[in-house]
């Protein structure tokens, strides 16, 4: 994305400058709330320019290393959303020319990382507390917090088996879970996301040593399987994740 540095902020946070157009690219964070279209609605109608729309958001730079050694950034909009639904719907409906706009941008490491830069910045309109009837992405949230506790115990990011980013088995990328506990949505709200990740936890260790004891009396174990044991995390194994409903029964 080829955009310019214009401050630094102590949170380690910076203001950027780019164009609309670049912009509108971003995909938005998955652990955002549901567009409101109300919202959004509301909004279009209070602004007579597009370009006024020319401030006010927020992108997450979420760092990777391939499988090369290479170090892949992808960002999402954390905040903002709705502004750009209205600029997309005004670019689909009638061109317009691109023009420049200014956006806050902050690396994350983690998943863990971006939800709590997402609840810092939204601290004006706060998430409902964990007691009270909170959205499924609040929710999922709290459940990808505890997992990251749970397994990304290591100081080496290298090490971390769940990932932020797009990956590869036996590593495994936190928004492939996401669409399944939002299905299970009933059921992972009777559940608290420590005792969630506790399940977890055991499920996980069980079918490692499932593995250890087939490689001890097979020959020509699948690859992945041994991936699997070597990282000693098996959620992955499965690309139908079906730990996740066998957690929640």
């Amino acid at each position: 994305m080829s955009s310019t540095k214009l401050h630094a902020y102590h949170d380690g946070s910076s203001l950027m400058l780019g164009t609309v157009y670049t912009l509108m690219k971003i995909p938005t964070w998955r652990g955002n709330r549901i567009l409101d279209r109300d919202h959004a609605k509301k909004l279009q109608t209070a602004v007579e320019n597009v370009q006024l729309l020319d401030k006010g958001y927020y992108v997450i730079v979420v760092p990777e290393t391939d499988a090369g050694g290479n170090v892949v950034e992808q960002r999402y909009i954390v905040d903002g959303q709705h502004r750009l639904s209205i600029l997309k719907e005004a670019r689909d409906t009638g061109f317009f020319p691109d023009f420049p706009v200014t956006y806050t941008e902050k690396i994350v490491e983690s998943e863990s990382d971006a939800i709590e830069y997402f609840n810092t910045i939204n601290s004006m309109k706060p998430m409902p507390p964990q007691d009270e009837d909170s959205t499924p992405e609040t929710v999922i949230n709290r459940c990808i917090v505890a997992l990251e506790k749970e397994f990304n115990t290591s100081k080496k990011k290298s090490d971390w088996c769940l990932r932020a980013t797009e990956t590869k088995r036996p590593f495994l990328c936190v928004h492939d879970i996401r669409p399944l506990l939002h299905t299970n949505m009933g059921r992972l709200r009777t559940v608290k996301p420590a005792e969630f990740a506790r399940r977890v936890r055991v499920w996980n260790d069980k079918h490692v040593e499932e593995i250890e004891l087939q490689m001890a009396m097979t020959v020509g174990v699948p690859p992945i399987r041994v991936k699997c044991h070597e990282r000693k995390f098996a959620l992955a194994l499965h690309p139908k994740l079906p730990w996740i409903v066998a957690c929640l029964a």
